[in-house]
């Protein structure tokens, strides 16, 4: 599975907001970002992938447009951007998630995303 792979960008922010929902850390952006994986990840790429997190009702309070062509924008801070509860049965329910989180656990040495994932699951 590729570093920016959708279902791997889409685990890893739906992870670090539920979290964050749950109390169990307060959002960061540094660490945010690190825990994503964003030095690997294409940011207009990103804002495309949050786009669709949106519009399939995994995510609220965050704004991404499209501007031109096909590059996307963000247009308010991720510190805002909740997970719904359709955002968190898709976290738990989903194969695709699952498969996500195995290949986590499986191949990433114990970081953030790692001790999040023991946090909530």
């Amino acid at each position: 599975m590729a570093k920016d792979d959708y279902d791997l960008i889409v685990f890893k922010v739906l992870t670090y907001i539920y979290a964050v929902t749950k109390r169990k850390i307060s959002f960061n952006k540094d660490v945010f970002d690190k825990t994503i994986g964003m030095q690997h990840i294409d940011e207009v790429y990103f804002y495309y992938v949050l786009y669709l997190m949106k519009t399939e009702n995994l995510i609220a309070d965050v704004t991404v447009v499209k501007v031109w062509g096909n590059d996307y924008v963000l247009i308010s801070d991720l510190s805002e951007m909740r997970i719904t509860a359709e955002g968190i049965h898709y976290l738990k329910d989903n194969s695709f998630m699952k498969k996500a989180r195995d290949f986590i656990l499986e191949n990433t040495p114990a970081d953030l995303i790692v001790s999040l994932i023991r946090m909530i699951f």
